[in-house]
């Protein structure tokens, strides 16, 4: 049981060898959000996969248009996560109704923008 507990806590805390960037320093870190029952990403790369399928991570250089269309063709939404360069749109573009509730949400619980000013709606 203690090996199960230290790997889910590398996984959870991201200790895991797997989160050690690479040393070319051209592969960003990415996660994927899809339904458990999605097939296998077809893309260069390493990949971990947790949640039974619905969380994956990618450590790729793949283009990040070419990801996100791959991942939302699977039925999911991507995130950069880590070492990327693309600071202002991290998260996948929103539906408009979709980003009209975020929207509402937000300023329901955070109503003078506090929280994580610009992170999710960079206006």
């Amino acid at each position: 049981m203690e090996n199960a507990d230290q790997f889910w806590y590398s996984l959870r805390e991201q200790t895991h060898h797997f989160f050690a960037a690479d040393d070319d320093g051209e592969h960003v870190l990415w996660r994927a959000s899809l339904p458990s029952a999605a097939p296998a990403l077809k893309l260069r790369g390493k990949s971990l996969i947790e949640w039974g399928g619905a969380q994956r991570w990618l450590w790729t250089n793949e283009p990040e248009d070419y990801l996100r269309d791959i991942v939302q063709a699977a039925g999911g939404h991507l995130t950069q996560f880590r070492h990327g360069t693309n600071r202002e749109n991290v998260f996948t573009k929103l539906a408009p109704a979709v980003h009209t509730i975020h929207r509402k949400l937000k300023a329901g619980f955070d109503p003078v923008g506090i929280f994580n000013p610009r992170r999710l709606f960079p206006e």
